[in-house]
């Protein structure tokens, strides 16, 4: 049986979940922004990928993935699309990977191990192409620095600038790094209201962590860059 390419379904589908009839012009703004901005992807194929494009996925990874979606779609107020993880793609040799932090670390992972993880919905693709502000050597710059991140630990308690990364954390940096200010800014962060079930999921999660939920400090989020990917787009 011939097996079919992951990356062929990488689509944009859904970007955005159904809004009733009482969405608002902000919502409506970002659901026909990123309508723009992301219908062509489905034509990308592994070959198509180049270094600095970015891979969002909604991973299967139980109660805590489900939680840092609906925390951050509340944040932001919109309704979709439901990520919970992002990394850089980086192209050598011939070879494709992701430049994540996952797994304990920051690693670069084979694009197929990374496609080959339980997610509820495909892959989402950013070309880097398609961000404005980005230098052109972008790409250049992105590997002359990726080795200085590999093997740092994971930040399991999403703190800001304590030499640790998330995987929206690391992307951030890196960006922000190359391009020599802000260019994905983070934002006093929000872990549910006191009684929704995400909270009791992030107050579980924190308390074995042995610190208090960081409720309004600075971080960012998969859904954050997505949102200032698509803001990034507005003017090109």
């Amino acid at each position: 049986m011939r097996r079919s390419n992951p990356l062929r379904s990488i689509h944009c589908r859904r970007l955005l979940r159904p809004y009733g009839l009482a969405m608002t012009l902000n919502n409506f703004l970002v659901a026909l922004i990123s309508l723009f901005f992301f219908t062509a992807c489905s034509r990308y194929t592994a070959q198509d990928l180049q270094t600095g494009d970015l891979i969002f996925q909604d991973l299967d990874c139980g109660e805590l993935c489900d939680a840092i979606e609906e925390v951050t779609e509340a944040q932001f107020h919109v309704k979709g699309p439901a990520l919970s993880h992002v990394g850089i793609v980086i192209k050598q040799d011939g070879d494709t990977s992701l430049l994540e932090a996952y797994g304990g670390k920051v690693t670069l992972t084979p694009l197929k191990d990374v496609l080959a993880r339980k997610q509820n919905n495909q892959p989402r693709i950013v070309r880097a192409t398609a961000l404005k502000g980005l230098p052109s050597d972008f790409g250049e710059r992105l590997k002359a620095i990726e080795k200085e991140y590999l093997g740092v630990p994971y930040d399991d308690v999403f703190a800001w600038d304590n030499r640790r990364y998330y995987c929206s954390e690391l992307v951030a940096d890196i960006f922000n790094r190359i391009v020599g200010r802000e260019y994905f800014a983070p934002a006093p962060m929000s872990f549910g209201a006191n009684d929704s079930p995400a909270h009791e999921v992030w107050l579980k999660y924190f308390t074995a962590h042995g610190v208090p939920i960081p409720d309004g400090q600075i971080g960012i989020s998969p859904l954050g860059i997505w949102l200032q990917a698509t803001a990034h787009n507005e003017t090109r």
